[in-house]
């Protein structure tokens, strides 16, 4: 895949000029991004990539370096809306995930009950509790589905489900059917643009503010 082919990357090599506010990143390393979520039906809600074009995200589970920014980026989040769980549908290929996006990203959305409880009333899905370092096996040759109710190198445990038949855009029904509304949770129909602008600008204040004052 060429760059101009992914939008993830698209943001990793444009300038913030060319990029809409809801694209443009709130934080960044030499690494990763995050941005805000387009079809944030839940405000806070947030993404991280890395600037490299691959897949899933299973060899990062065990990097420091990513740990590290999405403790920081969630540690932020939770500050300002409370309790955040993360998320990753992890693609196999180009073309083949059903999540809509490949290049792989991990979700932050601030929830206050237990994703894993949720999803595990799922009967469609068979999940397993995994540590994170796992995911560098379990997610070579196949797409899956990860979310954790923590993320830290101190609480690296969450659930895992194989897909064997696509899922798409599954976290987004499950959260949309959990706030009762369902019918709204598809990001390429329902935008919440208002929101998710609303979510950036607070962001990108809150992350211009850590910037000043570690510098």
């Amino acid at each position: 895949m060429k760059p101009h082919d992914c939008k993830f990357c698209e943001i990793a090599i444009s300038n913030s000029e060319c990029l809409t506010d809801i694209d443009t990143p709130i934080y960044e390393n030499e690494l990763f991004y995050a941005i805000c979520s387009v079809g944030g039906f839940i405000s806070g809600w947030t993404l991280i990539f890395p600037k490299e074009h691959i897949y899933n995200l299973s060899k990062y589970y065990t990097d420091p370096e990513f740990i590290n920014f999405v403790e920081l980026i969630k540690f932020k989040l939770e500050k300002e809306y409370g309790k955040c769980i993360v998320f990753e549908h992890g693609a196999l290929a180009e073309g083949l995930t059903s999540c809509g996006v490949n290049h792989a990203h991990l979700h932050i959305v601030p929830f206050l009950e237990s994703i894993e409880k949720v999803v595990q009333n799922d009967p469609t899905l068979e999940w397993q509790k995994v540590c994170f370092k796992e995911l560098s096996q379990v997610g070579i040759g196949k797409e899956y589905l990860f979310c954790s109710d923590q993320f830290s190198a101190n609480n690296s445990y969450g659930k895992l489900a194989i897909l064997n038949v696509p899922q798409s855009q599954y976290f987004r029904k499950i959260l949309a059917n959990f706030y009762g509304i369902k019918d709204l949770y598809s990001y390429k129909t329902h935008k919440f643009e208002e929101q998710s602008l609303h979510t950036h600008k607070k962001l990108k204040k809150i992350f211009c503010d850590y910037l000043i004052n570690e510098s």
